[in-house]
């Protein structure tokens, strides 16, 4: 029971301290104040598109790729593109939940185009993990 409460308490941190651009969630709906998804330019070219997408996923991920998110996840740098945009993929349409994740990566990358899950699983797969 105090881990489950410890796992609350992480996620609110998280969710209104730990990720400062949070404002409120409205129906598993994130509000972004400034860096979403849907406001990063199409004028940049692809590689540094592909590094702002990532940016809103070093707070877990770490710069590299490297941190196990929430204690619970493998480190993604590094990994294979195709698992990276497979495992993109399943939590943008609800239907993966690996280390009881789902939810919360499913309000991180609803707003992820087709193209951008394609550059973000590129991007990913080039970091170090290390």
């Amino acid at each position: 029971m105090r881990g489950e409460w410890l796992f609350f308490f992480a996620i609110l941190g998280l969710l209104f301290g730990g990720c400062e651009k949070v404002t409120s969630l409205d129906s598993h709906k994130t509000l972004i104040e400034k860096d979403s998804f849907d406001e990063i330019g199409n004028n940049t070219s692809s590689e540094e598109r592909a590094k702002n997408l990532y940016e809103k996923c070093t707070g877990c991920h770490g710069e590299d790729g490297e941190k196990s998110a929430l204690g619970k996840s493998d480190p993604i740098g590094g990994k294979e593109e195709d698992i990276l945009k497979a495992l993109l993929i399943g939590y943008k349409l609800g239907e993966l939940n690996q280390y009881g994740m789902g939810g919360l990566m499913e309000v991180q990358v609803s707003n992820l185009s087709d193209d951008d899950i394609d550059l973000l699983a590129e991007f990913i797969s080039k970091l170090s993990g290390e």
